[in-house]
């Protein structure tokens, strides 16, 4: 649910909520995002991530003259590979696969030099013969201002809970809640704009493993609580995107929860 949907995304440091319209990619990660620029857009990203993770998400923009309305429809699918499946012995029963998918639809609406949207998303994860569903929800608000090239977003990610959990009877899971504010800047006399993201302001502590002092652990290292730097910090994302000509961009984003972990 927190893996980024757009290449140019993850190049900030994995989260750019405040960008100005025109990004279909980056608009179904915020729905105040979609607008007349993104009318007719097609995205599609695809990502290889860790031991044979892969991810990806396709995605079309539509806006409606007559409801005055921009929509978005996306798919969404993270595939975990091929697994040996064992009985409790330890002897082979064959093969099996693991994934998540989400299907999500959102829209916005602008009222003045502001903008409010909302997606609704349906997940599906398969692990083996256990299923899960779920429903979630984004809202979210953003503020552009063209003639100053800002952006300031609020956003509430991922609000609904498990339909159906993977076991029967057992207790059904939230989505992982995150309160997103996001602002980026454009410099009218350099082709920079500055991102800045603090991310999941709802929950002080982020860092993980969980201690309260050194703890020994097998090995000989130790884990040592994070300090209150470390844990302010893990709340911020910040990227810079360059324009070095007419179609070229360097990106180059720094997570610190990412570079703690």
């Amino acid at each position: 649910m927190d893996l980024p949907s757009s290449a140019r995304a993850t190049a900030l440091g994995g989260a750019f909520y405040a960008s100005p319209k025109g990004d279909i990619g980056l608009a179904i990660s915020n729905p105040s995002l979609l607008g007349k620029e993104t009318h007719q857009q097609i995205s599609f990203n695809t990502g290889l991530y860790l031991a044979g993770t892969n991810f990806g998400t396709a995605a079309y923009g539509h806006f409606s003259e007559k409801l005055k309305t921009a929509f978005s429809a996306s798919a969404s699918y993270t595939t975990y590979g091929k697994f040996d499946g064992r009985d409790p012995a330890g002897n082979p029963i064959g093969d099996f696969r693991a994934g998540n998918f989400v299907l999500a639809g959102g829209a916005a609406r602008d009222w003045k030099k502001f903008t409010y949207g909302a997606q609704l998303k349906l997940i599906f994860s398969s692990i083996e013969q256990y299923n899960s569903l779920g429903l979630g929800l984004d809202l979210s608000a953003g503020y552009f201002n063209q003639d100053k090239n800002l952006v300031l977003t609020m956003l509430l990610r991922n609000i609904g809970a498990e339909l159906k959990s993977y076991v029967p009877g057992s207790e059904k899971e939230n989505l992982p809640l995150d309160l997103s504010f996001g602002i980026s800047k454009r410099f009218d006399k350099l082709p920079v704009r500055l991102n800045f993201v603090a991310h999941h302001l709802q929950k002080w502590d982020l860092t993980y493993p969980k201690t309260t002092s050194s703890q020994q652990v097998i090995g000989g290292s130790s884990i040592t609580e994070r300090g209150f730097i470390d844990k302010l910090f893990a709340h911020v994302i910040i990227g810079a995107e360059v324009e070095a000509g007419k179609v070229i961009r360097l990106r180059v984003g720094y997570d610190h929860l990412r570079r703690m972990e």
